[in-house]
């Protein structure tokens, strides 16, 4: 089964069997008649056990799983293509829905090959190019629907946590972009995230929409796209102040996966990513536990963080810098997994997690 597993008391590193392994990055705890299984390199746990061949139940210790654990079933699946500015198609993503309500998506190469190879562009990008007005929503399937009601929709890849890419900018000059939010705080993230990346943009909250509503339920309602033109427009939120790591010359450039030591330490959850934050910053930004507040390095002093904005705009930074850090992965499951994983820690309320709860990726002054 397992190999080269080491541990006591009911917790366990082991390497794992479902990637070349060669710095023992599975982590097994024993809870309550229960098998935890967690890969720092990103690997899914139906990964692992289908590695180890392995059915789910067989993470329990007693003979019936839990009833919330009992695999879900496949009820369709619905394919989804990316394509490059060229109309050539860059990648595929698949949507797969479930009979307990549930979904999840996967990527793949136009080889059929799991991954897209670090690739991203807006849904919908070649009648994008050529149209004068664009709907800007959350999802294909959102996408699709306005599609079929004559108007040109686009999205980005990964919903809600999706990363706004510079490159995307062009694609929407000289264009006029009506941005539809999902009624719930991560579509009004997600569209304040694309208006503060396009000025010229605006946002339209469609009203009567239960919550996490969407566009496509707008429109199932027998409501028109003609009607969404006449909604009044809502101002996005006031965007936090930007910081580059570009713009930080010292900050320290590091490669979190170089060797086996920087992979357990920079390793994929809040103590990693605080470690990585401490050592990246170390000569810009510093914790005080004495004075329980973060201070700054202007260039001649430290100087005291008034409610860690900078800070907290010093982990945005760092978020981008680790999204370029996929190009040290040549795995293309890891790659995806690794920018989903980045994708989160761009999240104000999750960056403050590591920033404030985690004493390892503090450093004092």
């Amino acid at each position: 089964m397992l190999k080269d597993v080491k541990g006591n008391n009911g917790q366990y590193t082991a390497l794992c069997p479902a990637h070349n392994d060669e710095t023992a990055s599975l982590s097994v705890r024993m809870i309550n008649n229960r098998v935890l299984l967690y890969c720092h390199a990103g690997c899914t746990i139906e990964a692992i056990m289908s590695a180890l061949n392995l059915p789910m139940s067989a993470l329990y210790t007693t003979e019936e799983p839990r009833k919330s654990q009992v695999k879900k079933r496949k009820v369709n699946t619905i394919t989804y293509e990316y394509k490059t500015p060229d109309g050539l198609l860059a990648y595929k993503k698949q949507r797969y829905e479930y009979d307990n309500g549930s979904k999840s998506f996967a990527f793949f190469k136009p080889n059929g090959g799991k991954g897209r190879r670090g690739e991203s562009y807006p849904y919908n990008l070649p009648n994008v190019l050529t149209a004068k007005t664009i709907y800007f929503c959350e999802g294909e399937k959102c996408a699709e629907a306005i599609t079929k009601a004559g108007r040109v929709a686009t999205s980005l890849d990964a919903g809600a946590n999706s990363i706004w890419r510079k490159e995307y900018n062009a694609y929407f000059e000289d264009r006029t972009v009506i941005i539809l939010p999902d009624n719930d705080e991560p579509g009004m993230i997600y569209a304040n995230k694309i208006a503060h990346a396009l000025p010229s943009s605006k946002i339209v909250k469609l009203p009567g929409l239960p919550k996490g509503g969407d566009v496509y339920d707008w429109l199932q309602q027998g409501r028109t796209m003609a009607e969404i033109d006449e909604l009044p427009t809502t101002e996005p939120e006031p965007p936090e102040p930007e910081i580059s790591t570009e713009n930080a010359p010292e900050f320290i450039k590091i490669n979190p996966f170089e060797t086996p030591e920087a992979r357990q330490r920079y390793r994929w959850e809040d103590i990693g990513t605080a470690n990585l934050f401490a050592n990246a910053y170390k000569n810009i930004c510093r914790y005080c536990p004495e004075a329980k507040s973060w201070y700054v390095y202007d260039g001649r002093v430290w100087r005291l963080d008034v409610g860690g904005i900078i800070t907290s705009q010093y982990g945005k930074a760092l978020t981008y810098y680790m999204l370029e850090c996929q190009k040290y992965l040549d795995d293309d499951t890891q790659r995806e997994n690794w920018i989903k994983y980045v994708a989160n820690r761009i999240k104000k309320k999750n960056r403050d997690i590591y920033l404030t709860t985690t004493p390892t990726g503090r450093l004092f002054i």
